[in-house]
C-alpha cells in the first residue's frame, strides 16, 4: 500500500469511527463494562469497532479490533489493520457523563475535563509482518497524527485544518495485558 492511500484510508476510517461515536452517544446512555484485563469498554467501543472493522473488509483489509473476536491467524498472516476504536474509553465515559449533566450540544465532550481526559481511534496497518503505517486522532481535539515507518518526514500532524510536520523521533508500543494471546 502507498502512503497516499494509508493517509486516506486514516482520514475515513477516523471520521467514520466520530460519527458512529456521536450517534451512539446522542442516542444512548453508554454504560461501562469491565473486559477480563480489568479496563472498561462501553457499547460505543463495539460500536466504532464493528463499523471500523467492516470498513476495512471492505478495503481489502483484515481488521485485528480490539473488541473483536482473537484471531490469531490474521496476526500470522502479517498483513493486517490493527484497531482501538476508542483508546481510553474511561475518559470517554467521563466525558459523557459531563457533557449529559451539563446538557451540552456535543454529547461525548466536555471541555472543563482537559488534555488529560484525552481518548482517540488508533488505527495501524501492518504489511508483510512490519508495521508499516499509523495513525492516532483525538476525538477530543480532533488531532490528527499519521505515521509512516518509512521515513519520519513522511510524518503529518492535522489539528483542525492546519498541516504541520510533527517531529517526533519515534513511538513506542507499550502493553500491559501479556497473558492475553493476541497481544
Amino acid at each position: 500500500m502507498d502512503q497516499a492511500t494509508a493517509y486516506r484510508l486514516f482520514h475515513e476510517m477516523n471520521q467514520l469511527a466520530l460519527s458512529e461515536l456521536i450517534d451512539y452517544t446522542s442516542n444512548n446512555i453508554p454504560v461501562a463494562t469491565e473486559k477480563i484485563d480489568r479496563s472498561v469498554f462501553s457499547g460505543a467501543d463495539q460500536r466504532t469497532n464493528d463499523a471500523l472493522c467492516d470498513f476495512s473488509r471492505r478495503n481489502g483489509l483484515k481488521p485485528v479490533g480490539e473488541e473483536s473476536p482473537e484471531d490469531l491467524s490474521v496476526v500470522r498472516s502479517g498483513n493486517y489493520v490493527t484497531i482501538d476504536s476508542i483508546d481510553g474509553s474511561g475518559h470517554y465515559l467521563k466525558h459523557v457523563e459531563g457533557a449529559r449533566a451539563k446538557k451540552l450540544q456535543v454529547p461525548h465532550i466536555d471541555p472543563e475535563l482537559g488534555d488529560n481526559f484525552d481518548y482517540a481511534v488508533i488505527i495501524g496497518i501492518v504489511e508483510n509482518g512490519r508495521p508499516r503505517f499509523g495513525s492516532y486522532f483525538s476525538y477530543v481535539s480532533g488531532e490528527l497524527i499519521m505515521v509512516d515507518s518509512d521515513s519520519i518526514n513522511h510524518t503529518v500532524w492535522e489539528r483542525g485544518s492546519n498541516l504541520n510536520l510533527y517531529l517526533g523521533e519515534k513511538a513506542n508500543y507499550t502493553e500491559n495485558r501479556v497473558e492475553l494471546g493476541i497481544n
